[in-house]
């Protein structure tokens, strides 16, 4: 992990399906992540100020403690 204020967490299924989550443990600093999944299908991203999951290329951007959840459909 190259940012130690940077958590990230993966789960996969068995059945195809994986997601991802990743963390922004920085207090005042938004930041910028990239998700990247082996042979991905369509990516979804669900944050808690935007629980309604949205298509996404991978790269994250979101702010200061808060959290994202990629979802590979």
């Amino acid at each position: 992990m190259r940012n130690p204020k940077l958590e990230v967490y993966s789960v996969n299924s068995g059945a195809g399906k994986r997601a991802v989550v990743v963390v922004n443990q920085e207090f005042n600093k938004a930041i910028t992540a990239q998700v990247e999944l082996p042979n991905p299908g369509t990516l979804m991203m669900a944050t808690s100020e935007q629980p309604d999951a949205q298509p996404t290329t991978g790269t994250l951007q979101f702010p200061a403690r808060s959290a994202a959840v990629v979802l590979d459909q």
